[in-house]
Formats: C-alpha cells, structure tokens, sequence
C-alpha cells in the first residue's frame, strides 16, 4: 500500500523490488511478512508510513538489525509522526520526505532526505548535484558547489524559490498539525458513539503523535453492504469535497508496470517478477476493500465541518439500499497522492 514511486526507486537503482504484505488494520508494511521475504540478497527494507500513522518500527528495526539491513522510512504522508516521542525519519538508515503539493508540508514539489550518517551524507549531497558537495566555505559570489566525484549523480537540486515555500510553510505546520489532531479525534468520536459501521483507524501503541495527511476510517463492508467506491462516490456528492478509498496495492496497479521499461529488464525477469508479486497479498486487499480516505484539508476548518462530516455519514448510511442498487458505479473520486 504505497505510491509507486517507492518501489520505481528500487528499480531505478539497479536492484528488485520486493513486495510484502501490510497490516489490514493500519495499511503498514507487516513486520512478519517482511522478516519472511528476506534472503541472502536482500540489502534494505523500505518502510512505508501511511496515510495517518506509523508502522511498527520496533519489530522493523529489530529485523533489520538481525539481518544486517539498510533501513528507509518513506515518510512522504507522515511529516512531524513521531513513535515513541521520536520523530519518524530519524529511526532509520534514512528517512524520505515529499514537499508535492498535497502533503502536509508542501512546496508544489521536491523533497528532502535526512540521515545521521556523515559518509552517507556526502554521498546523498553527490547523488543531488552531479557528483558536487556543499562547499565549506562560500565566499560572496561564488558557487556554493564543488566537485567531489566520488559518486556520479544527478541533477535533483530543489529550486530555491519552492524551497523558500516550503520554510514558509515549515512555521505554519505545528498548530496545523494540533487542528487536524482535534478535528480527527473529534469526528472519529462522533462516528465511534453514532455506531454506522465506521470507525477511526487503529493506530500502535507507541504512535506518540500522528501525522494526518489523509484521514483513514475504516469500514465495516460486510455489515453495510456497499463497497467503499460506491460510499466515497455518495459522500463526495453529498460533501461536495473527495472522499475516496486507497489506491490500489502495487501489485495490481497500473502504475507498478516494469515489464514496459527496456531499462528494467535485467531486475524483471520472469523469476524476478515472481519474487517481486508472485503471491498474496490479503492484507493490502483486505485494506483496500475496507478504508475511506479524506485529505487532510477536510481537517483545517470549524467544527461546523465535523458536523457535515458526520451528517453525510449518516443520510449516506441511511439509503444504503438505494446505494446497493448502483453499487457497480465507479467510485474512486479524487487522489491527493
């Protein structure tokens, strides 16, 4: 349950890709199908942290510690989530953040990488900006680059005005973070105590803060009988804001596609493809199968917002017969990702 660009990266490295299954309850890489697929060849594990929570890094770390594996959190959907009073990003090797203009911290695009390794650093500074490290020492004038050469790389600099956006908005992100806690808590209450069938997400126990970038509420399906396409179709509607269930899992989305790349075909052989997707995944499905989203400035407004919310849910709910009769409408409304 991921962006395609977190395995495409893998690819574009040279390496394979490896896909396990999730968490159902939270969407979260789960630590036992990741200690399972590990073998003599694996060098990382990429832990994705999704939508309003945080995987279970605890049992992540402990496997990659046993095995001798490279840690990166992607924590494009999570700026600010901390476990355990940490910051998400600072647990691992590395940690991998977006500035895309849908994220919590925006700048229209870019990105950033931290790392507490100096070595690594240097590298990451080489692999940016074709091979050149920042300068110790820039006098007026001159360039701010020079040339190291250890590492050829590219040209992935962040422009200084999206940059200049992005601290703009970095002063603004603590007390939109509080608002979009309150407002969450509060609609995941009010949901709880009406009792329709949906519920907050459950998050681990050691989540000491959340980072909403999208709002998961889980769906009980089975009880209510609608898919969740067909209920994020009427809530829009009835909204007049996105409502909408996750992307696919990578391993039936059309945009994990390596087979139409020339470049990948030494990682997607047949025996690579099948090491990479050649099993289930319930746990992606069941979660699929069962989550609403809602992006995160649904989170920034009054509590005259919350009431809508939960109002919808509610008139949505109550003609869910009528809502069974054109459950075969297409229902993904709008992506934030």
């Amino acid at each position: 349950m991921t962006w395609v660009a977190s395995a495409s990266a893998v690819l574009r490295a040279g390496a394979l890709p490896v896909l396990v299954d999730v968490d159902p309850e939270t969407g979260c890489i789960d630590a036992r199908a990741a200690e399972q697929a590990v073998t003599s060849a694996t060098r990382a594990v990429i832990v994705v942290h999704l939508a309003c929570t945080v995987a279970d890094l605890d049992a992540l770390l402990a496997i990659a510690t046993r095995f001798d594996l490279a840690v990166v959190e992607d924590c494009a959907q999570a700026h600010g989530a901390e476990w355990r009073n940490r910051q998400v990003g600072t647990l691992g090797d590395f940690g991998a953040f977006s500035f895309q203009s849908g994220k919590v911290l925006a700048a229209g695009e870019g990105g950033a990488v931290t790392t507490s390794s100096p070595s690594a650093f240097r590298t990451l500074q080489q692999l940016r900006a074709d091979g050149r490290t920042y300068a110790d020492d820039v006098a007026p004038g001159s360039m701010e680059l020079v040339v190291d050469g250890t590492v050829m790389g590219a040209n992935h600099c962040m422009p200084e005005v999206l940059a200049a956006v992005a601290l703009d908005r970095l002063a603004q992100l603590e007390a939109q973070h509080d608002r979009r806690t309150t407002q969450a808590d509060e609609l995941e209450r009010r949901l709880a105590a009406e009792a329709l069938g949906i519920r907050g997400l459950s998050s681990h126990a050691c989540v000491t803060r959340r980072s909403i970038y999208e709002l998961a509420l889980r769906v009980d399906v089975d009880a209510i009988g609608v898919p969740v396409d067909t209920l994020a179709t009427a809530l829009t509607a009835e909204l007049e804001r996105p409502v909408y269930p996750p992307h696919d899992p990578l391993h039936r989305s059309p945009y994990f596609s390596p087979s139409t790349r020339p470049r990948f075909r030494n990682q997607w052989t047949k025996d690579g493809a099948m090491r990479s997707v050649g099993r289930s995944f319930p746990g992606a499905d069941a979660y699929r199968r069962s989550t609403l989203l809602t992006h995160h400035a649904a989170l920034l407004g009054g509590e005259d917002d919350i009431d809508d919310f939960v109002h919808a849910f509610q008139k949505v709910l109550a003609n869910v017969v009528a809502l069974r009769n054109t459950s075969g409408v297409e229902g993904r409304a709008v992506s934030y990702s």
